[in-house]
């Protein structure tokens, strides 16, 4: 009934019903049982024990633990470090274990024990001389101290050695400018800003720019 419009339609031989309804590669074939012939000359079977690539005698080195140089960060144990195992927040981070110090550690003392620095005698040039007689406020107290080692007593409480810390020539100017708010007459002694003698705490202070607060300008 070929070309009848009959379904399924039937053909006469095998090869024309692939023809006709196998026709997208490799279809064809397949319908007529059509093997591919053997090639000519046929691989060679694989050899009894392959070849594999030996492993290098000197391989190359293994990652270090950061690709970039370690920074430091105050682990608040009185210095800083650079370990690479800084908390994840992160802390701030420095170049340099001065860097770490200098801003970290800015009370009195705490630079030169951030930094390893030992009061021994150094063999290079002495610096220049410290005026022992100044006074800074000490914000950790609230209070005004003496710019000289603490190892002489109160009032000292370290050298300062930042340049940004105002220094003023006696504890009544630092206590008017700094800690107003705890002497508020000038005039008085007063021993809530220091623990220094103030004794001497008796001329009125002359009203200057310099020796207002910056809250009194």
């Amino acid at each position: 009934n070929e070309g009848d419009g009959t379904w399924p339609p039937t053909y006469s031989t095998l090869e024309e019903c692939c023809r006709n309804h196998h026709f997208w590669m490799g279809a064809y074939e397949a319908c007529m049982d059509i093997t591919n012939p053997p090639s000519i000359s046929p691989l060679p079977p694989p050899t009894a024990n392959p070849t594999t690539a030996q492993p290098s005698k000197n391989p190359s080195p293994s990652p270090s633990h950061s690709p970039q140089p370690c920074l430091f960060y105050n682990d608040w144990s009185g210095t800083c470090i650079n370990d690479c195992n800084e908390p994840q927040w992160p802390p701030p981070l420095y170049d340099t274990l001065d860097d770490c110090c200098l801003a970290q550690y800015i009370w009195a003392g705490a630079y030169e024990t951030c930094m390893g620095i030992t009061t021994e005698p150094s063999r290079s040039p002495t610096s220049a001389p410290v005026d022992t007689s100044l006074f800074y406020v000490d914000w950790g107290t609230a209070k005004c101290v003496q710019n000289c080692e603490v190892t002489f007593g109160v009032p000292c409480r370290g050298i300062n050695r930042q340049s940004w810390v105002l220094m003023h020539e006696d504890v009544k100017k630092c206590c008017r400018y700094h800690l107003s708010y705890l002497c508020p007459d000038p005039d008085i002694p007063c021993e809530a800003c220091t623990d220094a003698d103030i004794s001497a705490w008796t001329t009125p202070i002359t009203t200057t720019n310099d020796s207002l607060g910056p809250f009194e300008r």
